[in-house]
This record gives C-alpha cells, sequence and structure tokens, in this order.
C-alpha cells in the first residue's frame, strides 16, 4: 500500500494511459503502439485487476498486461504473473503476451522479489523474466525523445534532492507541454 511521500498513484497512471496509453506502450518497447485498445477493468469476478491491458486492434501482436509501480511491494512479479495466468485461464487461450512493470523509482524495483518459484528438490520450477522499466533510469530528454506525451512521466526522472528553483521552472515547462498535448 502507498505511503504518504511516495511518487506513485495507480489513479494517476490509469488517467494517463487514457489520455496516452499508446505512448506508454512505447516506453515498455511495443512497436506499433498505435493499434492498440485499452481498459484497466477487473478480470472477470477475480480480484486481480492489471493497471493496464492492451489489446492489438488488428489481432497482430503481443497483449500487454501492466502495472505501474509507486511503493515497495516484494511480490508485484507474482501479482503481475498471477495476472497473465489469470488471463490466460480467462481467455482459453495463450496469446503472445508481453507483461511490464514500470518502476517509479529503483528501489521499488530492487525490493521486488525474483520471479522464481520452484519445488523443495530444486526439479520443478517457474522462472522468468517480465519487461521493467525504471523511470529513474530515464531522462527527460529521453522520454520525450520517445513520445513527447510521456510528460506526465517526466517528474520521476528528477533526482529527489532537486534544487527548487530548478524544479519550480521544469514544473511550469511540463505544464506549458501538458497543455498543448492535452487540451
Amino acid at each position: 500500500m502507498p505511503t504518504p511521500g511516495n511518487r506513485g498513484s495507480d489513479e494517476a497512471f490509469y488517467r494517463l494511459v487514457q489520455a496516452a496509453g499508446q505512448a506508454i506502450l512505447k516506453l515498455v518497447g511495443v512497436v506499433d503502439a498505435d493499434q492498440y485498445l485499452f481498459h484497466a477493468d477487473t478480470l472477470k469476478a477475480k480480484r486481480v485487476s492489471p493497471d493496464m491491458v492492451a489489446i492489438p486492434a488488428t489481432g497482430v501482436g503481443d497483449i500487454v498486461i501492466m502495472e505501474f509501480q509507486g511503493y515497495h511491494d516484494p511480490l508485484i512479479r507474482y501479482r503481475v504473473l498471477t495476472t497473465v495466468f489469470l488471463y490466460c485461464t480467462q481467455e482459453k487461450k495463450v496469446p503472445p503476451l508481453l507483461p511490464a512493470i514500470i518502476f517509479t523509482e529503483r528501489s521499488f524495483a530492487l525490493s521486488a522479489l525474483p520471479l522464481d518459484i520452484s519445488d523443495s528438490s530444486g526439479q520443478y520450477q517457474i522462472i522468468g523474466r517480465l519487461r521493467e522499466i525504471i523511470l529513474e533510469d530515464y531522462t527527460e530528454e529521453q522520454l520525450l525523445a520517445l513520445d513527447p506525451r510521456l510528460v506526465a512521466l517526466v517528474p520521476y526522472t528528477c533526482p529527489m534532492n532537486m534544487d527548487k528553483d530548478e524544479l519550480s521552472r521544469k514544473v511550469r515547462a511540463w505544464g506549458d507541454l501538458v497543455r498543448d498535448l492535452y487540451p
């Protein structure tokens, strides 16, 4: 659960996906991001609800199941994997899938347990990797070059100890860009 002072909110990311979902897919590495439809609903009656599921509108391409992670959650990779398994079970197929997590801070990624489930003999296991983005690893310029609509994520690229005057100047510039991009 998020604690005061952390930079993260599912609601904020949900609104960003509504406005610029294709830009978020570009960040994850999806080439034909403009060919996706978005929703962020609970998978049927189960209590697993990804932040975003993007389905290729043409039927060609990976289905993207994504979580935005703005706090410490050791089991985030397991929650994403649960969502993937549940999605495949409910769809009764295993389509090409790209499970992804966007961490707002490196410490949140470091606190996540590795995805490794095995029996005591080590004979049977599920191990894997998810596409993971750490926003702190990007610069403002890199995000904006990828897609200007990612301006909403640019604050996560700033150092926590940024000078207040510099931050204030940047916030005004980002606000101007947001108003231009999202009338």
